[in-house]
């Protein structure tokens, strides 16, 4: 369902009173569009893309404008997950209620015109995504734990762990491997930057879960067996194969 303008009213109390946030910080702002198969979605995207940005920037001509399909997950109490697809018309930006009110009606219209329903209105603060797909350290790693938590993944669903470990050479990080194998955690790798061969590094996968107890087991045991070895625990992330590629080169 969409949000009226009393309830966009409210949302900026809840953000300013409950959470403390300033409006001079910058939100991320998702409007959410269902109701067509992929292709139907993706269509109205690509159709309102540049409709989007220009409406966005008389509204606030500082403020990012993206359109893109995300992947919805609902997690029930079961452990089971239902996905579904939504067109997501994102605003990022120190915007005001009349301004989201004002874009909230825009995306309302367009997705009625494409025979499609405007399902709700999600904000977060923006991200820096560098810094959030950095190596975090215990505590950080258990406080992103506690949110995911919060935003609906089960306490105890399986989660990942992947560390990654520096050295000055290529030979430490193999006797790290070697001893990380003998500690039960064999499923690693060295890598390096083919424009820097000497910049090298070790990713460590560990079957884990949405658990801070998990985690930090986990984590003692890997950083354990590193500082013996000589090496350098950079930290810990969340994310599937998919991801690693694009982290990997962080790990040297």
């Amino acid at each position: 369902m969409t949000r009226t303008p009393e309830e966009i009213d409210q949302l900026f109390d809840h953000l300013a009173n409950e959470l403390e946030h300033s409006p001079d910080d910058p939100m991320h702002w998702m409007f959410n569009v269902v109701g067509a198969d992929e292709a139907g979605l993706e269509a109205a995207g690509q159709k309102g893309v540049e409709v989007w940005q220009e409406f966005g920037r008389s509204v606030d001509e500082d403020a990012e404008f993206e359109v893109g399909l995300a992947e919805n997950v609902e997690h029930k109490d079961d452990g089971s997950t239902v996905e579904s697809l939504v067109l997501c018309f994102q605003a990022i930006g120190t915007l005001s209620a009349e301004q989201i009110k004002a874009l909230a009606q825009h995306v309302e219209a367009y997705a009625a015109e494409h025979g499609l329903t405007f399902e709700d209105l999600d904000c977060t603060d923006a991200t820096d995504w560098d810094e959030y797909m950095d190596w975090m350290s215990l505590e950080d790693a258990q406080w992103r734990l506690s949110n995911l938590t919060d935003s609906g993944v089960p306490a105890g669903a399986p989660l990942p762990y992947v560390f990654a470990i520096t050295a000055t050479e290529r030979t430490t990080l193999e006797s790290v491997a070697q001893a990380l194998a003998d500690a039960g955690h064999e499923d690693s790798e060295i890598h390096s930057d083919p424009d820097e061969p000497e910049d090298v590094g070790l990713i460590v996968r560990v079957e884990g879960k949405n658990d801070a107890d998990s985690l930090a087991a986990s984590f003692a045991s890997i950083e354990s067996v590193v500082r013996d070895g000589a090496g350098e625990l950079l930290g810990v992330q969340f994310f599937d194969d998919n991801a690693e590629d694009d982290l990997e080169d962080d790990a040297g």
